[in-house]
């Protein structure tokens, strides 16, 4: 199944594109100018538009960052095509002209640290975190305006308001939509979600992104919401495209990647107002097998031996028998230091005791997406990473395969993306960072060329960054216009 999902992935991509690409809404690729001085603005000299490269052993990247001061304050926002974030927001900026300094990820935890150097209109330095380390260099330049209108906007689920943009296209209406539905944990509207409705509103579909529950603007609190809860939000998002003008009524779905996966299928389950779904990465049955399942990949690919990855997923288990139940607490705390000491135990150790998922957990433990998508009638693409190490991808297909088929839903396309992780992404294997292509035995740090041949050294593909999977948005584009297209009479996409 793998194999044959992965070929149909490089098929559908090409049958998409081709039909795609010969449309109007096809939007050619833009380019910056340098910015004047005077583009620093009034409020600071670093503030403005930045463009330039992070360059790790001569692996470039491409970022953008956009600085603006206002009441004494620099925010900083982050944005790469290769990572899949737009204006994600940044640690804060500590400035002693000309040196500046912040951190990407935030102040703390696990990031990337930029030191540089302002000099009129660039800024060069070093960056160093996680990723590895290297040199970056950016140029102030002159924005190209975006070739969508964004608009702020709030909706309501009960006593809770969620605060949200919606990005619309500027050509000529109604548009088809889609509701941008968050992962698990904390999400804003910002970062990889405002990618993606970037991306499908320059291919003419209206996309909305709203601060999760408890998060940004958005009143509420996802720690104690259900799943259900979670739908019905993204539900009041599809009800307030409907009341839009701009936006077709009948031609509204949701995108859900993981936790987001599953609130989909609740959304098209439960509601008539959702005309096509797309799950990536998202379980299917129980969520606590899902969480055994990614937990035990955790500890195996720390390299622990069978014996030990048997007696870590046991105490894992314990745990979370507990924090299903409410009940074996006392066994649990007795438990805790006969493993402390073990090598394995940092990877399962329990949270502490005033944490959430003591309490909240219950909620969403035994959820079972598979009784929900036995629901759902509107056509649906389904998408998993080939690598996918956080949910298991062949189990999960064909389970959601076999109960779409017996709940007689024939319109659903499963994709496999090749090399992909959970996250979409696709990163480098292992490897030396510069060879030849003719002599693969000869590596070496610097580039250079080869002295059998002579031939000029490449960079070994395991020195690229990682990014997003090549093709995926321009795939998700596309079947999202082949499956709505063919509505614009005004007939419902599919029938519940």
């Amino acid at each position: 199944m793998i194999k044959r999902l992965c070929t149909q992935y490089r098929l559908m991509l090409s049958l998409f594109l081709t039909a795609f690409l010969s449309s109007p809404l096809a939007i050619a690729a833009t380019s910056h100018q340098p910015a004047a001085q005077s583009l620093g603005g009034t409020g600071s000299e670093i503030d403005g538009h930045w463009e330039g490269v992070m360059d790790r052993d001569g692996a470039k990247m491409t970022i953008r960052f956009d600085f603006k001061t206002q009441d004494g304050e620099t925010s900083i926002r982050f944005s790469s095509d290769s990572w899949m974030v737009m204006d994600w927001p940044v640690g804060a900026l500590k400035y002693e002209p000309p040196k500046l300094h912040f951190n990407l990820g935030g102040d703390s935890g696990d990031h990337t640290a930029f030191d540089g150097t302002l000099d009129g209109n660039t800024i060069a330095g070093r960056f160093a975190g996680s990723g590895g380390q290297g040199s970056f260099s950016l140029r102030r330049v002159a924005p190209v305006p975006l070739p969508y209108n964004r608009e702020e906007v709030s909706f309501h689920n009960g006593g809770v308001t969620l605060f949200g943009t919606l990005l619309i296209p500027r050509g000529h209406g109604p548009h088809p939509a889609i509701v941008l539905v968050h992962g698990s944990l904390a999400e804003t509207r910002w970062g990889t979600i405002m990618f993606f409705a970037d991306r499908l509103v320059r291919r003419g579909i209206a996309a909305l992104v709203y601060d999760k529950r408890g998060t940004g603007a958005s009143t509420g609190d996802w720690k104690t919401a259900t799943y259900e809860d979670l739908s019905d939000d993204a539900l009041a998002g599809i009800h307030l495209l409907q009341q839009r003008k701009d936006t077709h009524p009948d031609r509204i779905g949701a995108f859900g990647h993981s936790e987001g996966g599953a609130v989909v299928t609740i959304m098209a389950a439960r509601s008539k107002d959702v005309a096509f779904i797309i799950s990536a990465d998202g379980t299917a049955g129980p969520s606590y097998k899902q969480d055994l399942f990614r937990v035990q990949k955790i500890v195996e690919s720390n390299g622990f031996s069978k014996e030990e990855v048997a007696k870590a997923m046991a105490f894992y288990t314990m745990w979370l028998q507990v924090a299903k139940t409410g009940h074996g607490r006392e066994q649990l705390d007795a438990e805790i230091p006969k493993v402390e000491n073990e090598k394995w135990f940092d990877l399962v150790a329990p949270p502490p005791k005033d944490h959430w998922a003591w309490t909240e957990y219950r909620k969403r433990a035994d959820f079972d997406s598979l009784i929900y998508w036995a629901k759902v009638k509107v056509p649906v693409l389904l998408l998993y990473g080939e690598l996918d190490e956080k949910v298991p991808v062949t189990e999960s297909i064909e389970q959601i395969d076999e109960t779409l088929r017996a709940a007689g839903n024939p319109d659903y396309t499963e994709i496999l993306i090749p090399r992909a992780q959970h996250n979409l992404t696709v990163h480098p294997a292992p490897g030396p960072p510069y060879t030849c292509p003719m002599h693969p035995q000869v590596v070496q740090s610097e580039p250079g060329t080869c002295p059998i041949c002579k031939m000029a050294l490449l960079l070994h593909p395991s020195s690229e960054w990682w990014h997003l999977a090549p093709g995926l948005t321009d795939l998700l584009a596309a079947w999202v216009h082949q499956r709505t297209d063919a509505t614009r009479d005004g007939s419902r996409l599919g029938s519940h």
